[in-house]
């Protein structure tokens, strides 16, 4: 079983308990936002020597050969994020993702209401 603690958004601190009934070896992938300014990684306490933290959906498509690839409107809901600089990083990077990877053939936007919509309509003119 695997639970998620965090009192997000007060502090910048999520944790994972993992509860297995068995000694078990697995791959945990986890999106770290380009605007946290210090990440790290620790398991049981202990440094997981991570060193890089880029590893984001994008390169996750990428290693998969995907085509397409849909993002939600991250922490703009009940988390509060700006929408407009929400949109504007997700925008950018996507450009750059584009322009860099020529198997990505379609990216989709999932925005949940008006304002998020006018927000990346704008932002893609």
């Amino acid at each position: 079983m695997l639970q998620q603690q965090t009192d997000y958004p007060r502090s910048g601190n999520v944790g994972f308990l993992v509860s297995l009934s068995k000694p078990s070896t697995f791959s945990l992938r986890l999106r770290i936002p380009r605007w946290c300014k210090n990440p790290s990684v620790r398991v049981n306490g202990e440094d997981a020597g991570a060193e890089d933290y880029s590893h984001s959906c994008f390169a996750i498509a990428r290693e998969c050969g995907l085509h397409t690839i849909a993002f939600p409107a991250i922490s703009c809901g009940v988390y509060r994020f700006p929408i407009y600089r929400a949109v504007a990083i997700a925008v950018e990077e996507t450009l750059a993702e584009l322009q860099s990877n020529e198997a990505l053939e379609k990216v989709i936007f999932a925005c949940f209401g008006n304002e998020v919509l006018e927000a990346y309509q704008q932002a893609l003119k």
